[in-house]
């Protein structure tokens, strides 16, 4: 959040709080299913978001890569990040990720 709006005070209705509210609910239930299955891919041991940002971060990382005339499809995506054979672009885009979750996780 910009410095300059980071101290003004957050409103929202009831309606908008109770919809996130609901949100982070299913959310909880999403990690909860998947991070078993997605340890190896830097899955939290508590589960918290690590299998949505994980999804989130590939998906944009695909979804921003045409921009650097770097296109691969979800299967080959998912392919490349489980460290299967599949295209060079793939391989390229499941590497920024793996960077990028290197870069922004927490220290150990």
């Amino acid at each position: 959040m910009p410095a300059a709006i980071a101290h003004l005070p957050v409103h929202t209705s009831p309606e908008v709080t109770a919809a996130a509210e609901d949100a982070l609910q299913e959310i909880t239930r999403f990690d909860a299913e998947l991070t078993p299955g997605l340890s190896h891919l830097g899955a939290a041991a508590d589960g918290e978001l690590a299998p949505l940002s994980t999804v989130l971060l590939r998906t944009e990382s695909a979804s921003s890569s045409p921009i650097e005339n770097v296109t691969a499809g979800a299967k080959a995506l998912a392919l490349a990040a489980l460290q299967e054979k599949t295209g060079t672009n793939a391989t390229r885009v499941a590497v920024h990720v793996d960077a990028v979750q290197l870069q922004t996780s927490p220290m150990s």
